[in-house]
C-alpha cells in the first residue's frame, strides 16, 4: 500500500505523462504534415505552421487542469491503490473519470437528492414514532428545494 503522499505524487505523474503524450501525438501530425507538403509539393513549399497543430495556452491549461485532477484522483483513491502502476493508471484516468461522473446527470441529481435529504432529514415524531412513519423522509420534498427526481437509467 502506498502512502497518501506517494499516491498523489504518482497520480499527478500519470495525468502528466498522458498529457505529454497528447503533446507528442500533436508533434507527430505537424511532422507528418510538414512532410506531405514537403513530398507533394515540393522544396520550396510553404510547411505547416506548429501553431496550426498546438494552441500553447489552451494546451497548456489543459495539461495543468488534467494534472491537478490526476492529484485529486490520487487523493481520493489513496486508500485502494497498492502499487505504482496502479497510482499511475489512477491519475491518467482521473480527469476522464471525473468529467465523466460530472457529466452524468442520474449521479448528480442522486448525489444532490442526497444532499438535500441530509439536510431536510425530519426529527423524531414526539409520539416516538420513526420519521418514516410519517411518510416525510420518502416524499419527494424531503429531497430539498430545487432536487430532481431521480431518473433510472439516465447516464
Amino acid at each position: 500500500m502506498l502512502t497518501e503522499v506517494a499516491a498523489i505524487g504518482y497520480a499527478t505523474v500519470g495525468a502528466a505523462t498522458l498529457q505529454g503524450l497528447v503533446f507528442l501525438e500533436r508533434l507527430r501530425r505537424w511532422q507528418a504534415a510538414r512532410q506531405s507538403a514537403r513530398a507533394t509539393l515540393g522544396a520550396g513549399a510553404e510547411l505547416p505552421a506548429l501553431s496550426a497543430f498546438v494552441d500553447a495556452p489552451a494546451d497548456l491549461a489543459v495539461a495543468c487542469a488534467s494534472t491537478a485532477f490526476g492529484a485529486l484522483g490520487g487523493w481520493l483513491l489513496a486508500g485502494e491503490i497498492s502499487g505504482v502502476p496502479l497510482a499511475l493508471i489512477a491519475g491518467a484516468a482521473a480527469p476522464e473519470l471525473l468529467a465523466h461522473v460530472l457529466r452524468s446527470t442520474s449521479l448528480m441529481n442522486l448525489l444532490l437528492s442526497r444532499a438535500g435529504a441530509a439536510q431536510a432529514e425530519p426529527a423524531a415524531r414526539a409520539d416516538g414514532a420513526p420519521p418514516d412513519a410519517a411518510g416525510t423522509r420518502d416524499a419527494p420534498e424531503a429531497a430539498g428545494p430545487g432536487a430532481a427526481p431521480i431518473e433510472q437509467g439516465t447516464s
